[in-house]
């Protein structure tokens, strides 16, 4: 395994395996830890690229105009924060096996994830998200029908970044198993396009003056 990346033990059908080496230490742990950090980078990795973009893909297809003409959020801090959080999933992944090889000075070490077993966490994480979501829309109906537009556009920036979570433990059930997993029960493209009704009205309100803009405020439930 050491020279093939993978192992009879543990076929790639059912696992996604990574070998990380280091300097062989006196302190044999010490240099097993090293050994272990980088196959865990190695295995994470594609996760992390696959995150990354599905993220900053679904991000940019959210972005809005405020007000005075600026995007509402900074795609790239929502992208790094989720791929952060996603990168945890993968701390606590076993040794499967380890190899001191005197004659080189390393020390070799195997992970191996079992797809099936890393699905059904991150399908768990999904499904509070899912969850999530729909507490947030209905949130942001009941704000919307009572023309509270602060509350309705908190809802609708919160919802944002649930759906990019999701987005993300759903690319990362994409990596382990081939396949997609069941869509998210609030649709993005229904969710921007509530949140640009709202944008309009108040970009409406901002270039208003006098009976209009009084007007507006008065009908603000009706404009949006």
């Amino acid at each position: 395994w050491v020279d093939t990346f993978s192992s009879a033990e543990y076929p790639t059908s059912r696992f996604m395996t990574a070998v990380g080496s280091s300097a062989l230490r006196a302190d044999r742990p010490q240099s097993l830890k090293e050994a272990h950090a980088q196959a865990l980078s190695t295995l994470s990795s594609e996760f992390k690229v696959t995150v990354e973009s599905r993220v900053k893909s679904l991000s940019e297809s959210f972005m809005s105009m405020g007000p005075d003409g600026r995007k509402l959020a900074d795609t790239s801090s929502l992208v790094s924060q989720v791929a952060t959080r996603s990168a945890f999933t993968f701390e606590n992944v076993p040794v499967r096996a380890q190899w001191a090889d005197e004659s080189k000075g390393l020390h070799y070490c195997l992970l191996a994830l079992h797809r099936e077993e890393m699905a059904a966490v991150v399908s768990g994480k999904m499904e509070a998200s899912d969850a999530e979501a729909r507490a947030l829309w209905a949130g942001f109906e009941a704000a919307r029908d009572e023309a509270k537009t602060d509350a309705a556009l908190l809802a609708l920036g919160r919802l944002q970044q649930v759906l990019a979570e999701r987005e993300s433990y759903s690319a990362q059930i994409r990596v382990l198993l081939g396949r997609s997993p069941e869509p998210c029960p609030v649709d993005g493209a229904t969710m921007k396009a509530e949140r640009e009704k709202i944008l309009a009205g108040i970009r409406m309100l901002m270039i208003s003056e006098g009976p209009r803009r009084e007007a507006l405020q008065e009908g603000l439930r009706d404009v949006l």
